[in-house]
């Protein structure tokens, strides 16, 4: 229900989610059925408390771009794969052997990398 049932009795799951040939179900009940939306609606098969240990900002928070970087002999290209980008924070500096890039995203994450290069530019 949220943060503010912390530490309530509450039903949970204790298992995995289990996506199988169309079937969607938890591995700790095995109630099974082809509708995601029951999928999501299943009461928990366990008691317990309720433990908030993140919330979706800090979950968000944690996530990295995908990235990819190949080198040749004259260009280097590197790819990231990001959502919302604010393109007046990306900033790309380099050095003989390792280039740094940072940017905003995802509602004001800093990404921050530097990577090594395979010889001097």
């Amino acid at each position: 229900e949220g943060p503010h049932s912390e530490g309530a009795n509450c039903k949970y799951h204790p298992g995995m989610p289990v996506f199988h040939e169309g079937e969607k179900y938890w591995s700790c009940c095995k109630k099974k059925t082809i509708s995601f939306i029951d999928f999501l609606s299943m009461p928990g098969c366990a008691k317990g408390y309720c433990v908030f240990k993140e919330t979706i900002s800090t979950r968000i928070a944690k996530k990295v771009p995908k990235h990819d970087m190949t080198e040749s002999n004259t260009n280097i290209y590197f790819a990231i794969y990001a959502k919302l980008i604010d393109p007046k924070s990306v900033k790309v500096t380099g050095t003989r052997d390792k280039i740094r890039i940072s940017f905003n995203w995802n509602m004001g994450i800093l990404f921050d990398i530097e990577v090594g290069l395979k010889g001097p530019i």
